[in-house]
């Protein structure tokens, strides 16, 4: 059973009560629910404040460090490729060769998501 006394749930309340409407110092009454400005505030919310082209200190942009962390690893795995062939090792040298072009693909492609993202 619906209990009646709450003058939010009554069909017949008409209108906002008094709780849901604040009155201010001139006179007009504001909206407590449809406070949008609070939500809606750039210096409240980081993720709406991305334009700012500080986000990492230093020379380097967020792209750049995802980038060169990508090439970075595929760079160091390039001598075990080598020593695996000329050990004859061949399945290795395929994952090792196909794990280098991953890395180099994603390398390029989470570089230009970062930069679109972040600026």
């Amino acid at each position: 059973m619906a209990d009646d006394s709450d003058t939010r749930t009554r069909t017949d309340a008409g209108g906002p009560t008094a709780e849901d409407t604040a009155s201010d110092a001139d006179g007009t009454a504001d909206r407590r629910d449809d406070d949008l400005d609070e939500y809606l505030d750039p210096e409240l919310d980081p993720v709406s404040e991305s334009g700012s082209d500080d986000t990492i200190p230093g020379p380097f942009s967020l792209s750049q460090l995802v980038r060169g962390l990508h090439f970075l690893v595929a760079g160091l795995l390039t001598p075990f490729v080598w020593f695996a062939y000329q050990d004859g090792n061949l399945p290795q040298v395929a994952s090792l060769g196909l794990l280098v072009a991953l890395l180099l693909a994603a390398g390029v492609v989470t570089g230009r998501i970062t930069e679109r993202r972040f600026g």
